[in-house]
């Protein structure tokens, strides 16, 4: 679970965040780094492996959790094939889930063109290349994205694809 007020939380100083876990000692954490800290509870928050085993993996496949998609959504070589929610927000999913499904709908009813192959893979490597500036570059935080670039992202794609349609 995510919740943008983690952040205000974390500015607070009313969570700490620590390093790995060494071991556990009673009602002490043993941390990596050799500090150690009473503990009443502890949040696990290891990420998540994507996969698709449904997919054969020359079809599609992320080796190291990465898939690299055009807005976190389109692969520039599998036309036809949507990913939506496929994407870790700093905030909830719904809303971009649904901005991308509304992207979906126009492409599929024609009213919005996707970009060529070579501006997909362009934006790709630039918007991955930002992420990777503003997000720790990780095999946890390969689909990691920011909240409200992100919707003003696709809804300037969709204002693109309209014209081009």
């Amino acid at each position: 679970m995510q919740s943008d007020a983690i952040r205000d939380r974390l500015g607070a100083g009313a969570i700490t965040v620590r390093p790995g876990i060494e071991r556990l000692e009673k009602d002490r954490v043993v941390f990596t780094d050799g500090s150690s800290a009473t503990a009443d509870l502890i949040v696990w928050a290891t990420g998540y492996r994507v996969s698709f085993p449904f997919f054969d993996p020359g079809l599609i496949s992320a080796e190291n959790n990465d898939l690299p998609l055009w807005k976190r959504m389109v692969h520039p070589d599998r036309p036809g094939l949507f990913f939506i929610g496929l994407l870790q927000p700093v905030g909830a999913v719904m809303p971009l889930a649904q901005a991308q499904s509304e992207l979906v709908v126009k492409v599929l009813t024609g009213e919005c063109e996707l970009p060529s192959r070579r501006d997909m893979v362009k934006t790709m490597h630039d918007d991955d290349q930002r992420n990777k500036r503003q997000f720790y570059d990780s095999p946890r935080h390969t689909m990691q994205v920011d909240f409200d670039h992100y919707l003003w992202d696709l809804k300037r794609e969709m204002r693109r694809g309209k014209v081009a349609a």
